[in-house]
């Protein structure tokens, strides 16, 4: 839900402020996004892996401990990077978007940053404590904030300063309620030892800081792009160039889902002594298989897909959306996986590593593309793909040479083929003439059942994973509906393909996986 009322909340601000008042708007927010990036030194991301490890442990009264002291840290490094913010606007406006005219809108801004930092604070504390369901219910909170106080600001008529107001305010609520809700749940009593704040902050900065220094060269890096787009592009481009990245919030938003859940069930799985590197084989698995073809379509649906959410206004944005999923295209061998992995398995020094190593290439490769070879916008997309690569290629041979882990080559290599074949039946499909509505409809039909009928055939899942995911389904709610239907359908086709094979048809059903699995 969340990922649905954030995506109508983008589109509705994009469509009413047009691509030059959606550019200033995203321009609004890079000087606060920037300075959010050094909140905390690493303790929002320390925080899940320690709650994690002592309620696993059976130490209660400890995770209690760092939850206070997290939330406390937080909340001060937040504050004061927000007066930075607000008193240096003029400077940080001149210096980095050449705007002068963003003064007042930058200032507004600020309170994004206490906002955003509480709002972090509680999610990697949910998570911690394994409270998804209340992590979800505060997420959606903020979306449905989001898209009713900005749209609203907007139609009321304050234009660019009402979409940001209407962000501002969305991020200050959830936090504060968010926060109200894990003090009663989990912070009480507030009374503990005068040493507790300092020792439990060393703690978290030694495992958090390289996780830290790795990560804010990276993000900085990712804002870089952006200041160079300022400096060379109008408005109008930033905002092509943003709109492109919203389409592509649902998978963001999913693979942030699942980085989150990874990180802590990667920590519960090591504090238990678990065998993580079979882990780690099946979170690629699962996870590629799942957004691999999601990458295929944008690629493929490109057109109708930007026409039906933005209108014509955008339609420069398209190349940009295709280039952008090309970016993606490393979740397909574990680049959503592999940071909290690492960050689980107490490796934070790799992802340091591969952070960096991201980073610099990002930063460099954006200068070239964009700025010396005069490519612009498509040379950051071009620049997006080399960073990824960059973090996924090496992080991996670091993982096999340390930690033993091992790609499933095979099945990856069908999930490809599979996602590749229904790109190709959609590319093929003659619907020039008809609205984006119906094309897109039918683009995503036919790539669906291609897809689902092929990923069996080549390999890409089997009789294990079939039982294996129908048993993960059950906490899926409604959703398990369609998961049973899905499955029920890969099991014949996989049916198929053992018979086009000549092996046997009988494949693992639940309970025989379950018997086996127990064994």
């Amino acid at each position: 839900m969340y990922t649905g009322v954030t995506t109508v909340a983008g589109i509705f601000v994009a469509r009413l402020l047009g691509p030059d008042g959606y550019g200033v708007y995203t321009l609004t927010f890079l000087v606060p996004s920037i300075l959010l990036l050094f909140v905390g030194f690493g303790v929002n991301i320390a925080v899940t892996r320690y709650v994690a490890y002592y309620l696993s442990s059976g130490d209660v009264e400890r995770a209690k401990s760092v939850t206070r002291t997290a939330t406390s840290f937080l909340l001060l490094f937040g504050i004061l990077l927000s007066a930075v913010n607000f008193f240096g606007a003029s400077y940080f406006v001149d210096v980095l978007l050449h705007r002068p005219g963003l003064v007042p809108f930058v200032q507004v801004a600020s309170f994004f940053i206490v906002g955003a930092t509480v709002a972090q604070s509680a999610t990697s504390i949910f998570i911690g404590w394994g409270s998804m369901v209340e992590l979800s219910a505060f997420t959606v909170l903020q979306a449905i904030l989001k898209l009713v106080l900005t749209v609203g600001l907007i139609l009321a008529g304050f234009g660019v300063l009402g979409a940001a107001v209407g962000h501002v305010l969305s991020y200050l609520v959830e936090g504060a309620l968010a926060t109200l809700f894990l003090y009663l749940a989990h912070m009480r009593p507030w009374s503990r030892p005068s040493n507790t704040f300092f020792a439990d902050t060393r703690m978290m900065l030694g495992y958090g800081f390289p996780l830290f220094a790795g990560g804010i060269v990276s993000g900085l890096a990712s804002q870089y792009v952006t200041i160079i787009l300022a400096a060379i592009a109008t408005n109008s481009v930033i905002g092509y160039y943003q709109a492109a990245l919203n389409v592509t919030t649902a998978m963001s938003v999913v693979s942030g889902a699942v980085t989150n859940a990874l990180s802590r069930s990667f920590a519960t799985l090591h504090g238990l002594s678990g065998d993580t590197s079979l882990a780690f084989s099946y979170a690629v698995r699962y996870v590629s298989l799942i957004l691999t073809p999601v990458v295929f379509f944008l690629i493929a649906a490109a057109g109708p897909l930007f026409d039906l959410v933005y209108g014509p206004s955008y339609s420069q944005g398209v190349m940009l959306l295709q280039l952008l999923a090309i970016s993606s295209l490393p979740v397909a061998i574990g680049h959503t996986v592999l940071s909290p992995f690492l960050n689980g398995v107490g490796k934070s020094r790799i992802t340091m590593l591969i952070s960096l190593a991201s980073a610099v290439v990002l930063a460099v490769a954006g200068f070239f593309f964009a700025v010396s070879l005069g490519l612009g916008a498509q040379g950051i997309m071009v620049a997006f793909l080399l960073s990824n690569l960059a973090m996924t290629v090496p992080g991996l041979l670091l993982a096999g040479s340390y930690l033993g882990v091992r790609l499933p080559l095979k099945p990856l290599a069908g999930i490809v083929v599979a996602a590749f074949v229904a790109w190709l039946a959609i590319l093929l499909l003659p619907l020039g003439g008809l609205p984006s509505a119906v094309a897109l409809t039918i683009d995503f039909v036919v790539f669906t059942i291609v897809y689902l009928t092929f990923v069996p055939l080549v390999g890409g899942i089997d009789g294990d994973d079939i039982a294996r995911l129908s048993i993960a389904g059950e906490a899926l709610g409604p959703a398990r509906k369609i998961l049973t239907l899905t499955l029920r359908y890969e099991g014949r086709m996989l049916a198929l393909a053992r018979r086009l094979r000549g092996a046997p048809t009988s494949g693992t059903n639940r309970a025989e996986f379950v018997q086996r699995s127990e064994t």
